[in-house]
């Protein structure tokens, strides 16, 4: 599987997760293992949109933006995914996913390039 699909695929799993939180809510986590520092991330929800920023050391250091577009029901309608260089100056690669009822479509761009598109049908709740 190359790098681009399981990119697309991990934002198609975080997009599928339940997102219901209250109106704003801001928040961070610090991700260890042992005294070791992995990954740290801060986000900020609203009733609408839910953006974020992760840094990461592994397996080299990086930086991500999210922005994920909120339906009503706090699902995600659409997630936009920046991999930034180290210094958070240049952007790498951009996932965008646009999420439907019974399928997601994405488009990984590199450097301003379109490089994969695809579809995938998404399970059905009920």
């Amino acid at each position: 599987m190359t790098v681009n699909r399981r990119a697309a695929l991990a934002a198609l799993a975080l997009a599928c997760l339940p997102a219901a939180a209250p109106a704003q809510e801001t928040g961070a986590f610090l991700v260890r293992m042992g005294t070791d520092t992995l990954a740290v991330e801060r986000y900020t929800r609203s009733a609408d949109r839910l953006e974020g920023e992760i840094v990461v050391r592994s397996p080299r250091t990086g930086m991500r933006r999210y922005t994920a577009l909120l339906r009503p029901d706090g699902s995600i309608s659409a997630i936009d995914i920046r991999v930034l260089s180290a210094d958070g100056s240049a952007e790498m690669q951009r996932i965008a996913m646009d999420l439907g009822a019974d399928s997601a479509r994405w488009s990984v761009f590199m450097r301003d390039t379109l490089r994969q598109q695809g579809a995938l049908a998404t399970p059905t709740s009920g």
